[in-house]
């Protein structure tokens, strides 16, 4: 056999042992060689953005069976309708397909037999009326039940979401951009807001009370320390084509303390149900 050891630059000089086609020759094997790796690297950036967008799916499914899991820790009305919304999100994003009685209803919505039809404003007026029902509704559903509500220890309100719709509700719709918000570092959890006015100084006590909570509400429930990272609210965003309840924020504004979960007021509750 044929080959050639040449270093390879993008590996500290590592040898590398290249066979040769003598039909091609030197130059044959050279340009052969340079057009597969300029197709490897079309490849690879073509895949990129696909496992970039792969990542960030897994993220939010694992958000979702986290609060999945947590669902246990309401019982009756509440879990149930946890659980609701958990399931209207999941069809919302099409990981699903909604209830069949939810798509009959869909269908005479937009038509379909049964529909009903009339001309002039006597036909008009009562679907207006159904609209603005229907806008004034899912907020406060999500109001009750997508967000906890806790004291800290110097009587400051800390709110936690039970599930995504809850996280984004708390985030970007209850949140001011004098409170904390606080999340668990690099794993699926619930959001997590301490509320202050316009300069109001921030207790440690109250940091850690907020840090364990946000720990408890988490994939890491079950650890010993969790890292919570807590930063401004105002510097939170939505992710950018994300999923309900994604975020991110700038690196850098960020501080980050150690939770601990079974520390938590929540873990004390349940231990003591």
């Amino acid at each position: 056999d044929t080959f050639i050891d040449v270093e390879d630059f993008t590996a500290d000089g590592e040898i590398v042992r290249i066979p040769l086609d003598r039909v091609k020759g030197p130059i044959g094997c050279a340009q052969a060689l340079y057009k597969r790796s300029q197709k490897l690297r079309r490849a690879a950036e073509a895949v990129a953005p696909l496992l970039e967008a792969a990542e960030a799916e897994l993220v939010y499914l694992q958000s979702v069976e986290v609060a999945l899991e947590q669902a246990g820790d309401q019982d009756g009305v509440m879990g149930l309708r946890v659980l609701e919304d958990v399931r209207d999100e999941l069809i919302q994003g099409k990981f699903m397909k909604a209830p069949l009685s939810q798509r009959q209803q869909g269908q005479l919505t937009k038509g379909g037999k049964g529909k009903i039809s009339g001309k002039g404003k006597k036909g008009k007026k009562p679907q207006k009326k159904k609209q603005r029902q229907q806008k004034g509704g899912p907020d406060k559903a999500t109001e009750l039940t997508g967000i906890r509500r806790f004291g800290a220890p110097s009587g400051k309100v800390v709110l936690v979401g039970r599930n995504n719709k809850g996280n984004d509700h708390l985030t970007h719709k209850l949140a001011s951009t004098h409170d904390l918000w606080f999340h668990v570092r690099g794993s699926p959890g619930s959001h997590a807001l301490l509320r202050l006015d316009a300069g109001q100084d921030v207790e440690d006590e109250d940091i850690q009370f907020v840090a364990d909570l946000a720990a408890y509400y988490s994939k890491l429930r079950n650890t010993t320390n969790a890292p919570v990272d807590y930063v401004s609210a105002k510097e939170v965003r939505r992710a950018r084509g994300g999923h309900l309840g994604m975020v991110t924020f700038q690196p850098g504004t960020e501080k980050t303390t150690y939770g601990r979960p079974q520390d938590s007021v929540a873990a004390t509750i349940e231990r003591d149900v």
